[in-house]
């Protein structure tokens, strides 16, 4: 017996609710990511630090991101998430010479700088980053973990409703 016609657009309404909301997360992470890499490339150039916000580039690729990721449904895999931060984080120790102060200065400045946030600590600014990194992270792996688990359960091929 299946279910009855309501309660199967229930479970499909959930479902795109869950999948918009994964989208938005995955763009906005990155975004970040790419926000960063961007404006990190972009401030060993004297003269286009001097006359634009490098920092305003990090909520400019996250909300491009998100948008991609609503419009398009981008399927992009974790292990491909996971070496562009690599990447971010070897370009970055290049840049800055292998100094462990620029990790606690640059990222913080440069998003407090672009969503201009000065009143907020560099402290307060890096805990936040974190902190929405891990957890990004962390949901990233769980839902294509716990998407690996349901296809095998259900037998399903394609995605129903993006990723």
């Amino acid at each position: 017996m299946g279910q009855s016609p309501s309660k199967n657009n229930k479970k499909k309404t959930r479902d795109r609710s869950k999948a918009i909301l994964i989208n938005l997360l995955k763009g906005g992470l990155l975004g970040i990511v790419l926000g960063y890499f961007f404006a990190l490339l972009l401030s060993r150039s004297v003269w286009v630090e001097m006359r634009f916000n490098l920092g305003f580039i990090i909520p400019v690729c996250t909300m491009a991101c998100m948008l991609l990721f609503l419009w398009k449904r981008v399927w992009i895999r974790y292990p491909f998430f996971l070496f562009l931060e690599l990447l971010l984080l070897i370009v970055f120790f290049l840049i800055y010479r292998f100094e462990p102060e620029a990790l606690l200065v640059i990222p913080a400045c440069l998003l407090r700088e672009g969503c201009r946030l000065t009143s907020v600590s560099l402290y307060s600014t890096n805990i936040i980053l974190a902190a929405i990194l891990f957890a990004g992270n962390l949901v990233w792996i769980f839902h294509e973990v716990c998407w690996k688990s349901y296809q095998v359960t259900s037998g399903q091929k394609e995605r129903p409703f993006g990723p």
